[in-house]
């Protein structure tokens, strides 16, 4: 199950942070602006969301989902600002 969770954090942290990824999503949502392209927006773009719903899909259980959210949140809150710093 944490081996699920983990892969679940990592292929979020791919989505939510992958550039190209994310262009295309902007431009899909700017194309057909309607609701549901607003919460898949909205969704694949939150490193937190799009954690918990991936977690919960591959383990099918909520209090990994959840321990991986919280993991999530402070790796969002904390570290991310470090991230933002670093200019290769």
């Amino acid at each position: 199950m944490i081996s699920l969770g983990i892969k679940g954090l990592l292929l979020s942290y791919l989505i939510t942070r992958f550039t190209p990824f994310q262009n295309l999503l902007i431009k899909f949502n700017k194309r057909f602006n309607n609701l549901f392209t607003n919460l898949l927006y909205e969704l694949l773009s939150c490193l937190r969301c799009t954690t918990f719903w991936i977690t919960l899909i591959m383990t099918g259980n909520i209090y990994v989902a959840i321990i991986f959210f919280i993991i999530a949140f402070f790796y969002d809150k904390l570290l991310s600002k470090w991230e933002n710093k670093i200019k290769f």
